[in-house]
């Protein structure tokens, strides 16, 4: 398998609204096994001493994205373009699919968050034959309680 990692922003104008979206993992138009294996969440600017309560969810509908991110390579020896569409900022954040929080954490945007798997503990992206629908995982604000723009990171295999 190759892995990638897609890093940016939460829009300015939703880095104060619950439930939506910093960072987002789907498939492609090639459906491919994916498995999410690390996530990080950082103050990108204007740093601030605020609490952020976060989540990872699985979605069944593809929401409203700002940014698209190509993928970057982490394994430099397979020249595998990512197959994954990875976006970031995002006011709706897409249909969320039942009892899909994958995982929930609180912290202190000056400080930040990263979650490693341990292996073999990784969150699949579940596949589906029509990924336009825009199946996948994101990270989205819990609850806000600063008004700082807020950066994130997933690194995944395919």
């Amino acid at each position: 398998m190759a892995k990638f990692t897609g890093a940016g922003l939460a829009a300015a104008a939703n880095s104060t609204v619950a439930n939506s979206g910093i960072i987002k993992l789907e498939l492609g138009a090639t459906v491919k096994p994916m498995k999410l294996y690390e996530w990080e969440f950082a103050p990108a600017a204007n740093s601030e001493n605020s609490n952020y309560g976060l989540w990872i969810q699985r979605q069944s509908s593809a929401g409203t994205w700002t940014t698209a991110i190509t993928p970057a390579p982490l394994d430099f020896l397979n020249a595998q373009a990512s197959t994954a569409v990875c976006k970031s900022g995002s006011t709706v954040a897409g249909a969320l699919i039942s009892n899909s929080v994958l995982l929930q954490v609180g912290c202190n945007q000056a400080a930040g968050y990263r979650w490693v798997a341990v292996p073999g503990a990784e969150f699949a992206v579940g596949s589906t034959a029509t990924p336009s629908t825009g199946h996948g995982i994101f990270l989205a604000y819990q609850f806000v309680q600063g008004t700082a723009v807020n950066s994130g990171n997933f690194s995944w295999d395919e």
